[in-house]
């Protein structure tokens, strides 16, 4: 589907805010809010808009993100589908795609400790060991998310959201109603504070203050939604980074790097074989190249290894997958 420069703004504002109403979109985009609803409409019917997500951050829940990259052999289409049906209706797994490269897919799994994550592989290596050719772990420090600033021309870059991480002494306390809010708002972005109010017990004044205590909590930590790149004629790479004696300036040249460049939508700081990941959104491979050229320029005397995949389909995103059987506030 063409995007002409109305729909541009839309998915550009809902990315670094998908609660914002009609209204607010209305004085962006200068176009009636009825009709802002009716592009937004028409971009999840036409497959672009896939995921309004809240930015819960696990980490003060006393959560850790663990990426589970595996490569597969000997399934059969019914036993692949076996595979992915089991992986996205885990309770904690937070995001699944499917990839190229050396994996053919990445699982990220929420766990309060590394035995608990065991127990998931193990329960995964039980059920499904026979069609994992290998697999690899890796500790998700922190994520930060950059809009997609390829979608207009000439824009600055808007202040990016670091969506999780931290120190897990940081808890925040919630109880089984605040637990119902950032399961729908980890859903659905934009459920109204009316509608959540229905599902809660309580009223809608109560919702928006339990809202705004998790926000000032730094347990809920943005909005934005997730615009499927195939639908709009991009690609989305997904590159492993492997340094040697970087140092903390470093770090920061490489987020200020990514945060500003156009085609960067999101940053993970990792622990593992991996320091870092960074999804890119590109047309084609020899954009590609020329970004991994442009990446080696800028980093050459730390950068030791970059692998780099195609993510071929996000099969599952949410900030909180957990289902009222995983009683997270105990």
């Amino acid at each position: 589907m063409a995007l002409d420069l109305k729909d541009r703004k839309i998915l550009f504002a809902l990315e670094q805010n998908a609660r914002k109403t009609n209204a607010a979109l209305s004085k962006e985009v200068g176009l009636a809010p009825d009709v802002i609803q009716y592009r937004i409409d028409r971009l999840i019917g036409r497959g672009i808009l896939q995921y309004f997500l809240g930015y819960i951050n696990f980490a003060k829940l006393g959560f850790i993100a663990y990426g589970l990259l595996l490569s597969t052999q000997r399934m059969n289409r019914a036993q692949e589908q076996a595979f992915v049906n089991f992986i996205v209706n885990h309770p904690y797994c937070q995001y699944f795609c499917r990839s190229g490269g050396s994996y053919d897919y990445v699982a990220d799994f929420l766990a309060r400790d590394p035995i608990s994550l065991l127990d998931l592989v193990v329960e995964i290596t039980n059920k499904f060991g026979d069609f994992i050719h290998r697999k690899e772990i890796i500790t998700r420090i922190h994520a930060t998310h950059f809009a997609k600033q390829y979608l207009l021309d000439a824009c600055e870059p808007p202040l990016p959201s670091t969506f999780f991480g931290g120190k897990l002494d940081a808890r925040v306390k919630i109880d089984e109603i605040d637990d119902t809010i950032l399961r729908i708002l980890g859903a659905n972005a934009r459920a109204k504070l009316v509608d959540i109010a229905k599902q809660t017990g309580i009223s809608d004044t109560a919702v928006a203050q339990r809202i705004k205590r998790m926000e000032e909590a730094e347990l809920i930590t943005g909005y934005f939604v997730f615009i499927e790149p195939h639908a709009i004629d991009y690609q989305s790479f997904n590159l492993l980074l492997k340094l040697q004696n970087f140092r903390q300036e470093d770090e920061e040249r490489l987020f200020e790097f990514c945060r500003v460049h156009r085609h960067v939508v999101l940053l993970l700081k990792t622990f593992g074989n991996w320091d870092f990941e960074i999804v890119v959104e590109l047309k084609n491979q020899e954009e590609l190249q020329e970004f991994l050229y442009e990446l080696k320029d800028n980093f050459a005397n730390i950068i030791q290894r970059i692998e780099s995949a195609p993510i071929f389909r996000t099969l599952k995103y949410t900030q909180y997958p957990f289902s009222k059987d995983v009683q997270v506030w105990l």
